[in-house]
């Protein structure tokens, strides 16, 4: 199914998976009920803002033949604050009560919580304390989609089954590494899980608990599969998605500045550089089996590998336009500099339409992944970039990997405004910033006069 078609249909599908979870729970809702949390889901995963945290990614990891899942699913991603740059209106009121916003984008969950049973049990779940200070990015879009949830499902489902939906939406928090006692999150999960069980006398054997904690890590693993796919392609479309939902200046189709691009890109690859592939996917007693573990870690590395090395080359391409920008009249919108998106008929000048056919230097490897993937038209950079990088593969035939690592560490120096623009530009291969002047100047008349002084 097309993505236009999925977008139109996603609250009937959403509306279909959520029947089919509780009808395997063996619950039964009327349909006003139905619609209602599905309304409640559809309308938060449909904010304009999400690229990638959308109804379609949400509907890839249901899976009809496990209904805790795919409730799991449906609302795992339904509050993200740094996304939304808020909270959905029905969400918020929702949890408001529990959790209060405080000065510098942070949060504070309530000092008393009374009887109320469900919002005890997720913070056992959550590990998270009274009184205690949330930020968006450590695990608060998660605990409040859990609290929605167990309101929007508290009338319809078995405590014990709220609670595990609960245990799979703290399962999908990213990015966690040992706690200070060396455990791993699933096995922290598991003691929370048990605890809270003991505290608030739910029914749940320990059997059913291990089995709800291997489930919840297929889950968390589910969330994150793009980082094992064995295409880096598809790691890549996977990642350009996810440029403007964390930087809301490229939200603007066309306006965004060269600056704002650089820096985005900058974000992700410090991101995406800084990752450990051992923190990316769950296990718990042998779930996922040991082999199939170290394959999805073994892939992992190799994306994040030959992603950083991508995005390490866009990096200074990006760089080399923004300092030949700032010398010739300052930051300006980056279309200005790289040319529109050409639609199906191929109209609109491009920056590479100026540039001269080269022979790779010897520096370039040409069979590496990275000039494979700037040369692939299979790269999906929706309103970005085209489909294909040829400007930025230029820079690397040009330079070759070494020099584009070269050149970056002295763009450093002009990010930080140690270095001035044109002090960078000076310490920069002439035929490659001549190259690149040439091929401004024909693109972006306003400024060739200016650009002329640096085309030798």
């Amino acid at each position: 199914m097309g993505k236009r078609a999925m977008n139109n249909d996603a609250d009937q599908l959403i509306l279909k998976v959520l029947a089919q979870a509780f009808a395997g729970l063996g619950v039964s809702v009327s349909q006003a009920g139905l619609e209602l949390v599905a309304n409640c889901v559809y309308k938060a995963l449909s904010i304009s803002s999400r690229n990638f945290h959308t109804a379609e990614h949400v509907l890839s990891l249901v899976d009809p033949a496990r209904p805790i899942q795919t409730l799991a699913a449906l609302f795992h991603d339904l509050v993200y604050y740094q996304v939304d740059l808020g909270f959905c209106a029905e969400a918020y009121e929702v949890f408001s009560p529990y959790v209060k916003q405080i000065p510098g984008e942070l949060f504070q969950v309530r000092q008393e919580i009374g009887g109320e049973r469900a919002f005890g049990l997720a913070l056992a779940i959550f590990g998270i304390q009274p009184g205690q200070v949330l930020s968006p990015s450590a695990g608060l879009n998660e605990f409040v989609s859990a609290l929605v949830m167990s309101q929007k499902l508290g009338a319809y489902l078995p405590e014990k089954e709220l609670l595990k939906v609960m245990v799979y939406i703290e399962a999908s928090i990213p990015f966690r590494g040992m706690d200070t006692d060396h455990s791993g999150p699933c096995a922290t999960l598991a003691g929370r899980l048990k605890n809270a069980c003991e505290q608030y006398d739910v029914a749940l054997p320990a059997d059913e608990q291990v089995e709800t904690i291997q489930g919840a890590a297929l889950f968390a693993n589910k969330d994150v599969e793009n980082f094992a796919v064995s295409d880096p392609v598809a790691f890549l479309n996977h990642t350009w998605k996810l440029l403007p939902e964390t930087n809301t200046a490229l939200r603007a189709s066309g306006s965004y500045s060269i600056r704002e691009y650089r820096q985005a890109l900058q974000h992700m690859l410090s991101f995406l550089c800084g990752l450990d592939p051992a923190t990316i996917f769950r296990h718990y007693r042998g779930v996922p089996a040991e082999a199939e573990l170290r394959q999805m870690q073994r892939f992992a590395s190799q994306n994040l590998e030959i992603g950083c090395q991508y995005l390490t080359v866009k990096l200074l391409s990006v760089a080399l336009l923004e300092a030949l920008a700032v010398a010739t009249g300052g930051d300006a919108p980056a279309a200005s500099f790289l040319g529109y998106l050409r639609g199906e008929d191929a109209q609109g000048l491009r920056l590479e339409d100026f540039l001269p056919q080269v022979m790779p230097s010897p520096e370039a490897d040409l069979s590496a992944p990275v000039f494979q993937l700037l040369s692939s038209a299979s790269v999906d950079h929706l309103y970005f970039e085209l489909s294909k990088s040829p400007f930025s593969l230029f820079v690397y035939k040009m330079l070759g990997m070494a020099g584009v690592r070269q050149y970056l560490e002295m763009a450093q120096g002009m990010f930080s405004g140690q270095l001035s623009a044109e002090a960078f530009l000076s310490r920069v291969d002439k035929e490659i910033v001549s190259a690149i002047a040439r091929a401004c100047a024909a693109l972006v008349l306003s400024r060739s006069e200016q650009l002329d002084r640096f085309i030798a």
